[in-house]
């Protein structure tokens, strides 16, 4: 799922940063982009990618098996409550990376 990027400001500044989501770490992935159609615009998408150590756990694999492919969390089709709290996590993890590198 794709949103039109200025409603995406919430999401942009996470880019990257590590949530926790049903036990299982995962990084947020954001992407903007040019659209042409229906219509020209800059639209966002935004995913929770697995890390190395969620490939590896048996609920991940339980589901590749399923699927037979890798797979991710679109963001931006969470329930609201759990999106809400997927940006709580974000928000903390970034500003604790700021103030690490601030200390340092």
């Amino acid at each position: 799922m794709t949103i039109a990027t200025e409603f995406a400001g919430d999401w942009i500044p996470l880019d990257g940063a590590l949530v926790t989501v049903d036990g299982l770490r995962w990084k947020i992935r954001v992407m903007t982009y040019d659209a042409v159609y229906p219509v020209r615009q800059s639209v966002t998408m935004v995913s929770l990618e697995p890390t190395a150590r969620t490939k590896r756990s048996a609920q991940y694999v339980a589901v590749r098996a399923d699927l037979r492919d890798d797979w991710s969390i679109d963001a931006l089709s969470l329930e609201p409550e759990q999106a809400a709290h997927v940006i709580q996590q974000a928000d903390r993890y970034i500003r604790n990376i700021r103030n690490s590198g601030e200390s340092s």
